[in-house]
């Protein structure tokens, strides 16, 4: 592999580094536009509970997320596999989820999941082809409720005024 081989390795590894990040981003934030930036419009998802085109599974998830009071993803130990215009990874992601039970309190939930995904370089832009999600561990607990500042679940919180 020539230096400059090594150079656009590194590059496409960041650059789908960055979808992932992207995605959870979206998904905590609940922007349908950011979602779109990560998949193909032909891309398809399967997350056990839903399966079919990852576009209107994701929009089915973002509605169930506009219910919960707030959810949080982070993404760790991404593993990718890159080949020309192709490539594969693993995702493990760990949630925290505040739903709402019937009286409107907010129940947390802890979540260990792992995204695999198939990626694609169409006009110079890697997006996901193909994603499978993985329930490793999934709890739900009672917890006290600590007060939240300088958050939103939408395009007021503070990274759209730092990340636009």
């Amino acid at each position: 592999m020539t230096d400059i081989e090594k150079i656009q390795e590194l590059y496409d590894r960041e650059c789908i580094r960055q979808k992932i990040y992207t995605y959870t981003r979206a998904v905590d934030r609940i922007d349908e536009e950011l979602v779109r930036e990560v998949f193909t419009e032909d891309a398809n998802a399967d997350y056990g509970y839903d399966k079919g085109n990852a576009l209107d599974v994701v929009g089915r998830i973002l509605n169930m997320h506009r219910t919960y009071y707030s959810t949080s993803h982070q993404i760790s130990n991404i593993l990718l596999k890159i080949d020309g215009d192709k490539a594969a990874s693993e995702s493990y992601a760990t949630c925290y989820v505040y739903f709402r039970n019937e009286q409107g309190e907010p129940i947390p939930s802890f979540t260990c999941t792992r995204y695999f995904d198939r990626w694609e370089r169409r006009n110079g832009e890697w997006k996901i082809v193909d994603r499978t999600l993985a329930m490793d561990i999934s709890n739900t607990f009672t917890a006290v409720q600590m007060p939240q500042y300088n958050t939103s679940r939408d395009k007021e919180d503070p990274s759209y005024k730092y990340l636009g």
